[in-house]
């Protein structure tokens, strides 16, 4: 039924989103394909801009980079004709990850920059502290710690801020790492072992493995024995 077609829309974009959190990226895509599909008979260019979208972060997160490339930038269109900001902003946001992840990690910071100006404007500050997370990670990944360093302290201090312990998690052991990076052990240590601490706390198993990672990176360096406990942890984190 046609008069069905926005609901049969809304269901299948649900529905890509539950596959890609249980791990299944490939049914998530055909799902979000088919919405896609639906949304261009309805002519509802929303609709299509989310859906493009969806496949876009769904093609980074699958390493299908030449794919995302092409959806993200035909979302980021269709969000600036319609005038959507947050929509322009989420597009953005991934475009930077699709740079960093392909190495260009100038047009990366300009992508997050770009976003973040979009969530102030809006009022999205968890739009905000993901920018600025993304934001550290390509300061990290180009060298440049000291502004690496503000960055994340930043987006942990949202984090906080807005309760979001998972987020508060991931910031932490980015944070740790700049820290190991330029010779910060002490602090490496202690942002780890929070790191550690929250994501144990969540139960979040790849949250934790990387925490622990971390730690045992600054461990081994630092000739602390206890190195190689965190990286077997790390294999069977619970």
């Amino acid at each position: 039924q046609a008069d069905d077609q926005p609901s049969q829309a809304y269901a299948l974009m649900l529905l890509a989103n539950m596959q890609g959190m249980s791990g299944d990226p490939p049914a998530a895509v055909g799902s979000v394909t088919q919405a896609l599909q639906l949304y261009r008979s309805l002519g509802d260019r929303a609709g299509q801009a989310a859906a493009l979208h969806g496949i876009g972060v769904l093609h980074v997160m699958t390493d299908d980079y030449p794919a995302a490339a092409t959806e993200l930038r035909q979302a980021l269109k269709l969000f600036r004709d319609l005038g959507h900001q947050r929509g322009q902003a989420n597009a953005l946001n991934f475009l930077g990850v699709w740079h960093r992840c392909t190495g260009d990690y100038p047009a990366a910071a300009t992508c997050h920059r770009e976003a973040l100006e979009l969530y102030r404007d809006t009022g999205d500050r968890s739009g905000q502290a993901e920018a600025i997370m993304h934001l550290g990670t390509v300061q990290q990944l180009a060298g440049d710690y000291p502004a690496a360093a503000t960055t994340l302290h930043q987006a942990l201090a949202l984090y906080r801020d807005l309760g979001n312990r998972m987020q508060q998690a991931s910031a932490l052991s980015e944070l740790a790492a700049v820290q190991r990076l330029t010779g910060d052990y002490l602090s490496a240590a202690a942002s780890s072992q929070q790191a550690v601490r929250v994501s144990r706390d969540l139960g979040h198993r790849t949250a934790l493995a990387y925490a622990l990672n971390e730690l045992g990176l600054v461990q081994q360096l630092t000739g602390n024995p206890a190195a190689t406990a965190s990286h077997q942890q790390a294999l069977e984190p619970n």
